[in-house]
């Protein structure tokens, strides 16, 4: 224990919060000199708390450090208490402990904070002693009434909620779900890359977290039961199936339920997070009927592993995906995708056998993305991830009565997956972001540095050189929707080419035969289609023959066209004309040599993707590389550039001289979308994840709006203050 009466656990996750605040998330020193100064008072190192020790521990000093001469520390320490000044005005207004650095020391005075209590009023001798106890009463009525009414869930203060954060681990943290006295939070944890998920539970306050699960594989998705007792969770077994189980919420060994197709998602969203029912027999899974199959919900007994079927979503869809029911258990909610990054919310009528007494009823028409959801504990709106599927927002939608059109709720910001919703009102939920980046290789000097080229806080990828090889068109959505954007050669001068705005998926841009107009793929409520734009901006158009394809390749002489449809490639000629399938066996993103007599596409088995190639004219397919990452391929008349191995990304490149594969370059970073070598061949662009963080938890206290009785309470104190 620290030399204070507050726990040490406490003092803890106080710093944490600083920490992580607005006024020290950007301010390194500030946050090294608080992070020090209070680790040494909590190891009882006060007394060693010096200028010369904060200089040389914190500020890398030498030892020869002088504070006669150089005034660091005391300027930093002047700094470290004004933040904390204006911590303590705003976000950490109503904390229960203080943290300071009185002037004169470096040593932290660590304290119960005083803006969290009250004054008691001191009775005068003239109130007669008889009505003192009604008095008493009266008042503490008044004061709690005033209070549940600034307070509770229900009413916001300081301009709304605020989000603060539940965990600060290494790694990647995601899935949080709430144990039902909304005191601890089960989630799933990767403290690196090179471990496994696991699934941990921690008390809400204290930083020391509990690990459940220790396996040999990915554990993910946690579901914390409704009588408290245990956590049911996915499990991956093999690239085949992965595990329904359940693990008592004290740890101990985990019991297989059933199970289920992959995900292919592991820790990082919770799409096929588990949702108890509320009697705690029965859990809701997505799974499949067959692999080929759209997901579907079944109910599973968490006693025996029987299931029912709960949907039937369509044959040619993704499927039903993130189940939420209801506190009462009468309604389901799930996401029915149309298609990728589409989707919308639905609700299902279901008894308490768990079988649909009704059709499903379709809550939003938003055409974006709609992720995982949680239910208020009222009952009467749903909380969800949605928008933008690469950086989604936290919305809220009405159910009883039905609100028709969601409401975004401002607090959470953006990259927010998972939310989840205590019975007592909490909110907890992950956050996201990621930034893909655009870099430029010389290949003419291959062992030099490659340069970041174009870049944002945002996603800037897919980019493809003009054939002039001028300028670079590329997709981002910096500007708060995915456009297309086009650029100079140098990267320079971006200018937005289309407006569409929304939440719809618009990227890979292909540029026309003769540079005036840009193809790209188009996602909304029908499925991907092709539309055009011109590459000096206007109003973009579907493209008519989109029934045919999306044109992404032409040959050299620009005479035939070349498109993917139906998982094969085909052909038509650029002046009109019947299309002409070019591969038998299977094929996308179709690539003409530069001599026009071959043409090379992906092929994808058994989840691993290879580079075939075949005559344009017709031939056998024969298998040119194999292994190649997405669309990150690129030939050339030497040669093809490419990247095989994500986890140890570099560029590669088949020598059709000798046929062998050369080390070209290896890559900084995760190989994201995009691939293009300018018409000279000496320039090579591609994409790399500067960050892909799903990595730590938000907590919101009292965020949803208060239970019927509460609302009729504060109601009957409205009236009283009137």
């Amino acid at each position: 224990m620290p030399p204070t009466d507050i726990p040490a656990v406490l003092i803890e996750a106080e710093l944490a919060k600083i920490l992580s605040s607005t006024a020290f998330t950007k301010a390194d020193r500030s946050s090294r000199f608080l992070r020090f100064v209070v680790q040494q008072h909590l190891q009882g190192k006060a007394s060693e708390i010096k200028e010369y020790v904060v200089g040389t521990e914190v500020f890398g000093k030498n030892a020869d450090f002088d504070p006669r001469t150089d005034a660091i520390v005391r300027a930093e320490a002047n700094r470290l208490r004004a933040r904390l000044d204006q911590y303590y005005s705003s976000e950490g207004k109503y904390d229960s402990i203080r943290i300071s650095v009185p002037r004169g020391s470096y040593v932290p005075r660590i304290e119960q904070n005083s803006a969290n209590t009250c004054d008691t009023p001191v009775i005068t001798e003239a109130v007669s002693r008889s009505y003192v106890p009604l008095l008493c009463v009266v008042g503490a009525v008044v004061i709690s009434g005033l209070l549940l009414w600034r307070f509770l869930p229900g009413r916001a203060f300081d301009g709304g909620p605020i989000s603060t954060p539940l965990t600060s681990y290494p790694g990647r943290v995601a899935s949080p779900s709430f144990s039902p006295d909304g005191n601890q939070v089960a989630f799933a944890w990767r403290p690196s890359p090179e471990s496994h998920s696991g699934i941990y539970t921690k008390l809400i306050g204290v930083d020391q977290p509990l690990q459940l699960t220790a396996d040999a594989s990915d554990d993910y998705a946690p579901a914390w039961a409704p009588d408290g007792q245990s956590v049911a969770f996915l499990r991956m077994l093999s690239r085949d199936r992965d595990g329904v189980f359940l693990v008592p919420a004290i740890g101990g060994r985990a019991r297989k339920v059933a199970e289920i197709f992959p995900t292919g998602l592991s820790d990082c969203y919770a799409a096929w997070q588990p949702a108890w029912h509320p009697g705690g027999r029965w859990l809701i899974v997505a799974d499949k009927d067959s692999a080929g199959g759209p997901f579907r919900l079944f109910a599973v007994s968490a006693i025996t592993g029987q299931r029912r079927s709960l949907t039937s979503p369509s044959p040619k869809s993704v499927g039903d995906l993130y189940p939420a029911i209801s506190p009462n258990g009468r309604t389901l909610a799930f996401t029915r995708s149309i298609a990728n990054n589409v989707s919308d919310l639905y609700q299902l009528p279901i008894s308490d056998d768990l079988t649909a007494t009704g059709e499903p009823k379709r809550l939003s028409t938003e055409n974006f993305y709609v992720g995982s959801s949680a239910w208020t504990p009222d009952g009467r709106a749903i909380v969800f991830s949605g928008g933008d599927f690469h950086n989604p927002s936290l919305w809220k939608i009405g159910v009883e009565p039905p609100s028709g059109k969601p409401s975004r709720l401002g607090f959470a910001a953006e990259g927010v997956t998972t939310p989840t919703i205590s019975r007592q009102g909490r909110l907890a939920y992950g956050r996201g972001s990621i930034d893909v980046d655009i870099w430029r290789m010389d290949l003419t000097h291959p062992s030099h540095l490659a340069s970041k080229l174009i870049s944002s806080t945002r996603l800037d990828h897919t980019p493809q050189f003009s054939p002039d090889g001028k300028r670079i068109a590329f997709a981002s959505n910096r500007s708060g929707s995915h456009e297309l954007w086009i650029a100079n050669n140098d990267g320079s001068k971006p200018v937005q080419v289309t407006f569409v705005g929304g939440f719809n998926y618009r990227a890979d841009p292909h540029w026309s035969a003769d540079g005036q107009r840009l193809y790209f793929s188009y996602f909304d409520q029908g499925g991907q289609e092709c539309w055009v734009v011109s590459s000096d901006g206007g109003s973009p158009s579907r493209v008519s023959i989109a029934s045919e394809g999306c044109p992404t390749a032409w040959s050299p002489d620009r005479a035939w066209m070349y498109f993917t449809r139906d998982g094969q490639v085909w052909k038509m000629r650029s002046n009109g004309g019947s299309s002409v399938p070019v591969t038998r066996g299977g094929g996308t993103a179709p690539l003409p040599s530069v001599d026009g007599k071959w043409l090379y596409f992906r092929k994808t088995d058994d989840e691993v993707t290879s580079l075939w190639r075949v005559p344009v004219d017709g031939g056998s397919e024969t298998r040119v590389i194999e292994s190649v990452f997405a669309d990150n391929v690129a030939v050339t008349p030497r040669g093809i550039y490419f990247v095989s191995n994500p986890d140890h990304p570099s560029i590669q490149f088949l020598n059709f001289g000798t046929r062998k594969i050369e080390l070209v370059a290896p890559i900084a970073h995760m190989p994201s979308w995009g691939f293009s070598i300018s018409p000279d061949g000496r320039t090579l662009l591609y994409t790399t994840y500067e960050a892909l963080l799903i990595h730590d938890l938000m907590l919101v206290e009292k965020f949803s709006p208060a239970q019927t009785p509460v609302a009729r309470f504060r109601t009957l104190i409205a009236r009283t203050l009137r």
